[in-house]
């Protein structure tokens, strides 16, 4: 018999023995019952890291319900089996889990994350829950930091400052970045953040002595709407509102 038959009530350990110590049982079984007993701690002991809680009373059992469910009978034992505990499930194999919903109706019926495997005969618990653990988040913290601290990757550097994990993030150059686009294409208007003018710098106009000058060159209000040509050579063709400069 294993630790999960027992009960949590003194009273209720009698069974015959060596699984039990009933009441006025012979001298010659107490032996055979505590041998038993000692056994079932070795055999815990040998695993503490799994608990075969079933529904905590030692009445309980374990079945097979569907792909991914089984169902505890006895107590309910939903807040046992939360959501986020690990459980192992064993029967035709050994199959590690995770416990995504539980509820409780005629039995506490769980439903994890990988198939339940055919011939269930054990369902164990991991001493570890998922909520309300333990462990102090003080002792995960120092744990991970001392994994990391010093550690760099992709220049970055994780350290420690006063009991915090630090991560700090070294500049990088352009051509060392990977995965960079070649061009980026944007229009001047999704551009943030660009000044509202540009002051011209100090530069030497080019004297335009020959060609054409587009009318958009010239102010909206001015008398001549056509071309404005400038040349040596006399006035010639041309249309109403064109204006022809001769040096």
């Amino acid at each position: 018999m294993t630790l999960s038959k027992y009960s949590t009530i003194a009273s209720g350990n009698v069974e015959t023995p060596p699984n039990g110590f009933p009441e006025n049982m012979l001298p010659s079984q107490v032996n055979d019952a505590i041998r038993e007993l000692a056994a079932n701690i070795r055999q815990f002991y040998n695993d503490p890291e799994w608990i075969e809680y079933l529904d905590g009373t030692g009445n309980g059992s374990a079945e097979y319900v569907a792909t991914k469910k089984f169902k505890i009978n006895g107590n309910n034992v939903s807040a046992i089996y939360h959501v986020g505990r690990r459980v192992k499930m064993v029967g035709a194999a050994t199959v590690y889990a995770t416990i995504t919903a539980v509820a409780y109706g005629g039995g506490t019926t769980v439903t994890v994350d990988k198939n339940v495997p055919s011939g269930l005969s054990g369902v164990f618990l991991a001493s570890l829950t998922a909520v309300n653990s333990s462990i102090p988040a003080t002792v995960i913290h120092d744990f991970i930091s001392q994994m990391v601290t010093g550690n760099r990757q992709s220049g970055i550097t994780v350290g420690v400052v006063s009991g915090k994990m630090n991560f700090t993030v070294d500049a990088a150059s352009w051509s060392s970045i990977t995965g960079k686009p070649s061009t980026f294409t944007s229009s001047w208007a999704s551009i943030t953040g660009k000044p509202t003018y540009f002051n011209p710098s100090n530069h030497t106009a080019e004297r335009l002595t020959s060609g054409t000058i587009p009318a958009a060159r010239f102010a909206s209000n001015s008398n001549a709407k056509g071309k404005r040509t400038i040349s040596t050579a006399a006035p010639s063709g041309g249309s109403d509102g064109d204006v022809w400069y001769r040096y």
